[in-house]
């Protein structure tokens, strides 16, 4: 459960949500006169200076001793001295030549097609899930990207055996990764996942960047140096700043399968461009049925597509300079349309689940992983969360900027989508606030200050967004090169389709580990489901394995209150009533014997036990 300073912090999130996603409306409600926003200002000389200065002073809030984020030990003074040359570079770019307009559109479609295979290679290059023994880092590094699967994997096999997702089991992820896993697992459930995710990914980054292009194409027509600058800052964003700048590639739970209903969602409104006027012309209801795939695909996913659309179309729906009378009208119609919208998405969903399982969703189960966050951590306010402080400070007064030279207009309502898909995102960050988890939002930040850098008039705010950029391209320039833990020379290794044999080989391989012996015994003679109480290798892949429990991921599961984590154990009962094993490390298990054996005391009873060295082995059958 949340801390009194985690409840705080999320209520402060609530509040500056709402009031961003009204303030559009606050700005029509004044009535303000629209009218230039910068006159004559003593500091108008420094302010390219100041936004520089600034931009420099936060960015450096990324480099903390006990993160990945940028750790003190990656600064030296040559690294200093080269990211400084890719910084002054970078910034000549995005400060200077981004503004000229060059219809040059057949050189445009050619940089998007190089990065467009740039893009695919990251996403289904096998080579950073490949061990090496020789080279104890890349196996680290492997060990450290397999960790993370494992909450998908263990959804969705609970999902494939029958169980009802949202009452027989939580989910962290949701039930759209979960149903493509299960889907996609005849390949392997690890090759599966591979295929599922990079599938996702690639999706993902597609949207963020056809937002970027066309804020770009919108201010600058057709210029092959911005969409290059553009294409870079999504590329790194999405694939080398999400988990660590020094990684080349991305963990799943940072990027498309998480987040690309959101990103999607607001690549078609900024795409489709609609307003009150042509909304029925380009067919704007179609953006409800994406909010509804968002909203069913996780509960995170719900809370970040609502925050995003209702403000949305809201705001659409609403005249220019209308009364107040008829703001309230047009407000309360909107609402009454967005209610029932939401009304028939949740009865479509809860009458398809009705008809599949013949139960509807647990409350409790709906929302267990949201009221209790794994690895929940306070803000830490003086870290990289001022960097994204200063970001949407500069957003915001944009977006002010903008309502008073020209209204709500285009410009106004792409920024305010890039700016909700933004804060929509960082409801992750709030929840787990590990300081890594702020690369994360990098792509929807970047977006932010590539619409600054070619829209905003301020040189302050132009000139910060600019060097922000620049400092993001920049550090990776030098990042990327400088960590060993990088697998450059299996890049272009495309075996996803093996990686269940690689995982097993590695992790289960009844030769070399006594947890390999343990597993290959089992199946061998009993056929029977494993759980795995292991801190890195939670997924048990070696076939046959029969689903016995949904407590098929420890970890995973772990940091749910005890009551929750029985129940989940008690209704798998009910519903597979198999018997099944729990191996258990002796060298540092995540839980010990005594807490496994209350966890499965009022549904199971332990019948047999085998020890195989470091590992010992316990079966569980149901009581009668």
């Amino acid at each position: 459960m949340a801390t009194n300073r985690e409840a705080l912090e999320l209520a402060i999130y609530a509040i500056l949500g709402a009031s961003l996603a009204i303030f559009p409306f606050i700005l029509m409600w004044r009535q303000t006169e629209t009218q230039p926003w910068f006159g004559n200002r003593t500091l108008m000389r420094w302010q390219g200076a100041i936004g520089v200065s600034l931009s420099l002073l936060f960015f450096a809030t990324l480099f903390e001793p006990d993160t990945y984020v940028l750790r003190n030990t990656m600064v030296s003074p040559v690294r200093l001295l080269v990211v400084g040359i890719f910084w002054a570079l970078f910034l000549m770019i995005f400060a200077g030549h981004c503004k000229l307009r060059r219809e040059q559109s057949y050189l445009c479609w050619i940089v998007a097609a190089m990065f467009l295979v740039a893009a695919i290679i990251l996403n289904f290059s096998s080579g950073p899930y490949t061990a090496d023994a020789d080279a104890p880092l890349h196996t680290m590094y492997f060990e450290s990207m397999w960790y993370h699967w494992g909450a998908y994997i263990a959804s969705a096999k609970s999902l494939a055996s029958g169980l009802a997702i949202y009452r027989d089991f939580p989910s962290q992820y949701g039930l759209g990764p979960s149903i493509f896993i299960a889907a996609a697992s005849g390949l392997g459930w690890v090759a599966g996942m591979f295929i599922v995710v990079g599938v996702l990914q690639l999706v993902y980054w597609v949207s963020i960047s056809v937002i970027g292009l066309v804020i770009a194409n919108r201010a600058v027509g057709y210029n092959p140096m911005v969409w290059i600058s553009v294409l870079l800052v999504t590329i790194t964003t999405c694939f080398l700043w999400a988990g660590s700048p020094t990684f080349a590639n991305f963990f799943p739970s940072l990027g498309g399968a998480r987040y690309f209903p959101a990103a999607l969602l607001s690549a078609a409104i900024i795409l489709l461009d609609l307003s009150r006027d042509n909304y029925a012309e380009k067919r704007g209801w179609r953006l409800h049925i994406l909010w509804g795939l968002g909203a069913v695909w996780s509960v995170e996913s719900l809370f970040i597509v609502s925050f995003i659309w209702w403000p949305q179309y809201l705001l659409l729906k609403t005249p220019n300079n209308a009364s107040k009378g008829e703001i309230v009208r047009d407000l309360g119609r909107s609402m009454l349309i967005l209610a029932v919208v939401a009304i028939v998405t949740f009865a479509v969903f809860l009458a398809g689940y009705y008809a599949i399982y013949k139960v509807l969703p647990d409350i409790q189960m709906f929302l267990a992983f949201a009221s209790n966050v794994p690895g929940s951590l306070p803000v830490n306010i003086v870290g990289p969360a001022l960097l994204i402080t200063f970001s949407f400070a500069l957003s915001l007064y944009a977006l002010g900027s903008l309502y008073r030279t020209s209204g709500i207009n285009r410009d106004f309502r792409t920024l305010f989508c890039v700016m909700l898909l933004s804060y929509g995102a960082m409801v992750y960050y709030i929840g787990r606030s590990h300081d890594s988890n702020i690369l994360s939002l990098f792509p929807y930040h970047g977006l932010i200050w590539i619409f600054l850098v070619l829209n905003e008039t301020s040189k302050f705010v132009r000139t910060a967004a600019a060097s922000l950029l620049a400092l993001s391209l920049s550090w990776i320039c030098v990042a990327q090169h400088a960590s060993p833990i990088n697998r450059f020379d299996t890049l272009l290794t495309f075996n996803g389709t093996q990686l269940d044999s690689v995982i097993e080989n590695y992790y289960e391989d009844p030769a070399s580990t006594d947890r390999g012996r343990a597993i290959d015994f089992i199946t061998s003679k009993y056929g029977e489901g494993i759980t795995a109480f292991d801190i890195y290798a939670n997924i048990v892949l070696t076939s046959p394995q029969k689903e016995w429990t949904s407590y098929n991921n420890a970890t995973t599961y772990a940091g749910l209150p005890s009551e929750v984590q029985k129940l989940a154990v008690h209704r798998a009962r009910l519903q597979l009533n198999r018997q099944g094993w729990v191996i258990i490390p002796s060298i540092s298990p995540p839980m010990s014997l005594a807490y496994v054996q209350d966890l499965f005391a009022a549904d199971y009873e332990v019948d047999q036990k085998l020890a195989f060295d470091t590992y010992t082995a316990y079966r569980f059958v149901p009581k009668r």
